[in-house]
C-alpha cells in the first residue's frame, strides 16, 4: 500500500477549519490581552495619577488646616493686643505721665468743689521716688489750705480719694471756725509713670477753644455774642443744614435783611450741668469714657463721649447713659433737638435711645454720619403714636457699621424738648421746675444725688418744700424740683 507524505497531511491540517472550541479559547485568549493591555496602559497609570493626586489633596488639607490654625491664632493675638493695650491705657490714666505743676493746678481746678470750698493757694514739694511693688515711681506731694463747711470738706475729700488720676491722701488737719465752717491743710500725694513708658508729657489733655472759624481771640468767652452785618442767624456756628432746632430756620436769610431770627425757646430737659451720666459700651470690644467738658452750647459744661469701637460685632454702639435724669415724655412733642460738637468727620451714626411705656427700647437715628466741624444742632423725630407713651429718654449713643473700626471724641449739649405752645406763645414762662413723688426710703440726701449727681442741692430742695431738718418725708409726698 502506497503511503502518503507527511507534508501533505501538515498541510491539510493547517487549511482545516477552526472547531467550536478551538475558536472560544481564542476569544477567550483576546479578551484577556486586550484586558492586560488596557489595564497596563491605561487603568494602572490613572491608578497611579489618581493616587498621587488624592496624596497632593491630603497635604493640601493638612497646609488649610495650619493655614485656619495660624489666621484663628492672629485673630486670638489681635484680640489679646486690644485687650493688653486698652487695659495699658486703663492703667495710664491712673498715673501723671509728668510731674508738671501748671497742668496739676488745672486739674484741681477743674475738678475741685469751689463752690463748697475756699482754697487760697496749693503748695508742691520737689519732685521725689518712691517704691510701689519693686517699680520706682515720681511723686510729688501737694498740700492744699482750705475753708469750707464739714460737708464742703467731705467733699474735697471725696474728690481727692475718686479722682481718676493716682492722688493718695497723706494727712488732714483742721481746725472748727464755728458752727457751720472749718479750716485746715489737706495734704496728697500724685504718681507719675515719667521715664516709664512712652508718653506724650502732656499730663492733662484739657479741652480747649477750637477758634478756627472766625480767629476772634474772645469768642471763648461765656457771654460772647459775635456780630457780623452778614451773618442772618445771629448765632456762633450753629449754620444751616439739619441744625434747624436752635434757630428760627437754621440760617435761612439773605445778608442785608432786616428782619432778626427768633430764636424759639423750648424746655431743656438735660443740660449737663451735673456728672449724672454714665457711659455703657454694647460689647466688650467697645471701650470709652464720658465726663463733663467746658467746650460748652450753654451752662458751664457739656458731656464728653470719648470712644474706641473695633467694631466686630452687628450693633457697635457706645452709650451716654442719662437714664438718672428721668426724662419722661407723657405725649408726643413736636420735636426733641440736641446739640453736638464734631472735632472730625467720622463714619458713625448718632440717635437717641427710648423705652416705651410697655418697656420695649427703640432706637432712634438723628443723625448719619457725622460731616460737620464745630456745633450743630439737630432735630429728633419721636414716635407719634400715642399710645406707646408715656415713653423714657435714656441714653445717647453713637454708632458705627459692622467691621468699620473707630475711634473720637464727640460733645453734647442742651437736650431740649419743643412743644406746641412754644411756638404759638414765644413770649410766654417756662417753667423752671419738675415734680417727684416721693417712695418708701426716700431722703433728701438721696434724691438730690440721684436727679443732681450730688448732695449740694439738698438745701435747696428742702427749702422750696418746706422742709425742715428732721421731717420725715413720707410716702406719696409731692416734691417740687429744679430743672437743670
Amino acid at each position: 500500500m502506497e503511503k502518503k507524505p507527511k507534508s501533505n497531511k501538515r498541510k491539510s491540517l493547517l487549511n482545516r477549519p477552526l472547531t467550536k472550541n478551538e475558536k472560544i479559547l481564542l476569544s477567550l485568549l483576546g479578551i484577556a490581552l486586550i484586558v492586560f493591555l488596557g489595564n497596563y496602559f491605561i487603568l494602572a497609570p490613572q491608578a497611579a495619577k489618581i493616587s498621587e493626586l488624592e496624596t497632593k489633596k491630603t497635604d493640601l488639607d493638612l497646609q488649610i488646616e495650619e493655614i485656619n490654625e495660624i489666621m484663628k491664632k492672629e485673630s486670638d493675638i489681635k484680640k489679646e493686643w486690644i485687650m493688653l493695650e486698652r487695659e495699658r491705657n486703663e492703667i495710664l490714666k491712673n498715673y501723671f505721665p509728668a510731674l508738671d505743676q501748671a497742668q496739676i493746678i488745672y486739674l484741681l481746678n477743674d475738678m475741685l468743689p469751689f463752690e463748697n470750698v475756699e482754697i487760697s493757694d496749693y503748695s508742691f514739694s520737689q519732685p521725689s521716688i518712691e517704691t510701689i511693688s519693686d517699680t520706682e515711681v515720681k511723686k510729688m506731694d501737694v498740700t492744699v489750705p482750705f475753708k469750707s463747711s464739714y460737708e464742703g470738706m467731705l467733699e474735697l475729700v471725696s474728690i481727692i480719694k475718686e479722682s481718676p488720676r493716682r492722688m493718695s491722701i497723706q494727712n488732714l488737719s483742721m481746725d472748727r471756725l464755728d458752727d457751720k465752717a472749718v479750716t485746715g491743710n489737706l495734704n496728697f500725694k500724685v504718681y507719675s509713670l515719667e521715664g516709664l513708658v512712652d508718653e506724650d508729657p502732656n499730663v492733662i489733655y484739657v479741652d480747649i477753644y477750637d477758634g478756627y472759624e472766625n480767629k476772634n481771640i474772645v469768642s471763648s468767652f461765656e457771654g460772647f455774642n459775635k456780630y457780623s452785618s452778614d451773618d442772618s442767624t445771629g448765632t456762633d456756628g450753629s449754620g444751616g443744614g439739619n441744625g434747624s432746632g436752635g434757630v428760627g430756620g437754621g440760617g435761612s436769610g439773605t445778608p442785608g435783611d432786616s428782619e432778626v431770627a427768633v430764636e424759639i425757646k423750648g424746655d431743656i430737659i438735660n443740660d449737663f450741668e451735673v456728672k449724672n451720666y454714665f457711659f455703657i459700651p454694647s460689647h466688650e470690644y467697645t471701650y470709652g469714657n464720658v465726663m463733663p467738658s467746658t467746650i460748652k452750647k450753654s451752662g458751664k459744661y457739656s458731656a464728653r463721649l470719648e470712644y474706641n469701637i473695633i467694631a466686630l460685632e452687628d450693633e457697635n454702639r457706645v452709650y451716654v447713659d442719662i437714664t438718672n435724669q428721668k426724662i419722661q415724655l407723657n405725649h408726643s412733642p413736636e420735636r426733641l433737638s440736641l446739640w453736638v460738637y464734631s472735632f472730625a468727620y467720622s463714619p458713625g451714626d448718632i440717635g437717641v435711645r427710648i423705652t416705651t411705656n410697655n418697656g420695649d427700647a427703640m432706637h432712634i437715628k438723628m443723625q448719619e454720619g457725622i460731616s460737620w466741624l464745630g456745633w450743630k444742632n439737630f432735630n429728633i423725630d419721636l414716635p407719634k403714636e400715642l399710645s406707646l407713651y408715656p415713653i423714657k429718654i435714656t441714653s445717647i449713643y453713637y454708632e458705627v457699621p459692622k467691621n468699620t473700626d473707630d475711634f473720637g471724641v464727640i460733645l453734647f449739649d442742651k437736650l431740649e424738648i419743643f412743644y406746641p405752645h412754644h411756638f404759638e406763645n414765644e413770649g410766654q414762662e417756662i417753667s423752671e421746675y419738675f415734680f417727684y413723688k416721693v417712695v418708701t426710703g426716700d431722703t433728701i440726701t438721696d434724691i438730690s444725688r440721684r436727679f443732681y449727681g450730688t448732695t449740694d442741692y439738698k438745701d435747696e430742695i428742702m427749702k422750696n418744700n418746706n422742709i425742715s431738718t428732721g421731717d420725715i418725708l413720707v410716702p406719696g409726698r409731692i416734691l417740687v424740683l429744679k430743672k437743670r
